[in-house]
């Protein structure tokens, strides 16, 4: 007994067959995660990097660009730096902080973004051993 099987996708077929398998709600987040990023970016009154307090370990300044970058284009090195200003700065709607969870959230929305954009050369922001 021969068994049926489904016809070969096409490649916009394919996509959007992939993009069914993503559940609403993850979508929703992703996109609501990087809406915030990209207003507290666009909103931040510096963008300069040379200008910035640094607390924290930051090697190869020179290397980091201003927070003019797009996100989807930022290095790996640029990327760190200005996500580590924004967890610090981002806050709700009240101006008051996200709880760790929420935070947790919209980083992983926002890794989640880049690794759409960039499958195959995807920054890891969440892995630890991704050490670009």
């Amino acid at each position: 007994m021969a068994r049926s099987f489904r016809k070969p996708k096409n490649y916009l077929e394919e996509q959007s067959w992939l993009k069914e398998t993503i559940p609403q709600n993850t979508r929703n987040t992703t996109k609501w995660s990087v809406k915030i990023f990209e207003e507290w970016q666009r909103f931040r009154s510096n963008k300069v990097v040379r200008n910035e307090s640094i607390s924290f370990p930051c090697s190869n300044i020179e290397d980091i660009e201003n927070l003019t970058v797009n996100l989807t284009d930022m290095s790996p090195n640029t990327l760190n730096f200005w996500m580590t200003k924004f967890v610090g700065e981002v806050a709700n709607k009240a101006g008051g902080r996200y709880p760790p969870k929420t935070l947790y959230i919209i980083v992983c929305g926002i890794n989640r973004h880049l690794q759409e954009i960039n499958a195959e050369n995807g920054i890891n922001i969440m892995n630890k051993s991704d050490l670009r």
